[in-house]
């Protein structure tokens, strides 16, 4: 693999892990059910 396709990988799980924590944070009933 490229060095811009780990980056690029690296990125996008890195965004999708703070948009998921963002939105447990922001609707706390829904992180009991997960």
């Amino acid at each position: 693999m490229k060095l811009i396709s780990i980056v690029r990988i690296f990125v996008i799980s890195a965004l999708t892990l703070a948009l998921s924590y963002i939105f447990l944070q922001s609707f706390p009933s829904f992180g009991s059910v997960f």
